[in-house]
């Protein structure tokens, strides 16, 4: 009986594990992102990319290990999930944001382009302070900008364009919201429904107004490499429970939660060919103001009907284990491997030691932008 206690636990919490160990690997991947960006002053530009990118390949497929393979996640794709499956294209994703497990989603779906390798975020600007983290995404190409206060193009125009020179095609995500939406966060609600009445707009009962400051700099500077817009919709399982609805798993929920739907996602994909996508500025601002009101209305028929139009894979395929956990064997090595050979671990803390001069390189690159 101890025995079958122990192994139900085990079971139970069969996250814990592959979750810690993911947390770990950050000192050995930014060691080996200090030396690749130091070998990019030495080898020609492509060389280096391509290193990059497979370095980022093996990081965001040991994310994957954890959060789909060992989660064992459930993923539901309706509308147009076959447009993941064609050739590589550029393209900027949309998506409604509700829970910190939002990323993990959209890296699966670009695991399934093959895109993975290629994937950015529009991020918040106090990520450049988290040590290791921040230095290493602006190097990527991430873009930050600041949530709150005035919208300042400058830093976020520099890195689009960066983004936009790179002789490969990059799917770049925004959450237009620019925070998550939650039931309890009663005055954030409330304003926006003030916004929509004030403004005679559609009121959105299950999404934040659209911000248009960051999509259209986007667009504007990556629109000559574009071929099309994600428009991604997300509902969580978890939050057809009674009493969850708009309220979405964390990231602890997420991985570890005890409702048999806490690992349940249902993805709603639309593809929009660029050329449909407006210019003009006022004409953009109402065009992503009605993507969201169609978005609110697949969320309303989600809490509904329990699924939104269209199924397609329902549930897709997870992604294959052997590329998955290979990664995530990898890039354990190199932490165990600081427990058996001094000179690796004197390198990780080398590493460590200097990540307050990274944050404060990071700082002072983005203030000169």
């Amino acid at each position: 009986m101890p025995v079958l206690s122990v192994l139900t636990t085990v079971v139970e919490n069969r996250a814990w594990l592959p979750a810690g160990m993911l947390a770990s690997i950050m000192v050995p991947y930014a060691t080996g992102a200090l030396c690749c960006g130091a070998l990019s002053w030495l080898i020609p530009k492509k060389w280096y990319l391509w290193l990059d990118n497979r370095m980022y390949d093996i990081f965001m497929s040991s994310c994957l290990f954890v959060f789909e393979n060992c989660n064992a996640t459930k993923l539901h794709l309706y509308g147009k999930p076959e447009a993941l499956y064609g050739l590589p294209d550029s393209a900027i994703l949309i998506s409604n944001h509700q829970s910190g497990a939002d990323w993990v989603l959209i890296n699966m779906l670009a695991q399934r382009h093959a895109q993975q390798y290629s994937f950015r975020f529009i991020v918040k600007h106090v990520i450049q302070y988290v040590p290791l983290y921040g230095w290493y995404t602006l190097q990527r190409g991430f873009v930050y900008v600041r949530r709150f206060g005035e919208f300042i193009p400058t830093a976020p125009k520099n890195q689009l364009q960066y983004l936009r020179d790179l002789p490969e095609p990059v799917w770049l995500h925004i959450f237009p919201e620019g925070t998550r939406f939650n039931k309890h966060r009663t005055k954030e609600i409330q304003e926006a429904h003030s916004y929509c009445r004030k403004r005679e707009l559609v009121k959105l009962n299950h999404l934040l107004i659209p911000k248009i400051g960051g999509f259209k700099l986007a667009l504007t500077e990556l629109r000559p490499t574009l071929n099309c817009i994600y428009d991604i919709t997300i509902g969580y399982g978890l939050t057809l429970d009674e009493y969850r609805q708009d309220d979405a798993p964390n990231m602890y929920e997420f991985v570890t939660g005890r409702s048999e739907r806490h690992n349940e996602v249902h993805v709603h994909i639309d593809r929009i060919p660029i050329e449909q996508v407006p210019v003009e500025g006022n004409e953009l601002k109402a065009w992503l103001h009605q993507r969201f009101v169609e978005k609110d209305r697949l969320m309303a028929q989600f809490y509904s009907t329990g699924r939104f139009p269209d199924p397609a894979e329902t549930p897709s395929k997870l992604t294959p284990l052997k590329r998955t956990a290979t990664s995530f064997l990898l890039m354990n090595a190199a932490v165990w491997a600081a427990l058996f050979c001094p000179k690796v671990r004197r390198v990780y803390c080398y590493t460590i030691a200097i990540s307050p001069l990274l944050i404060i390189w990071t700082k002072l690159r983005r203030s000169a932008a």
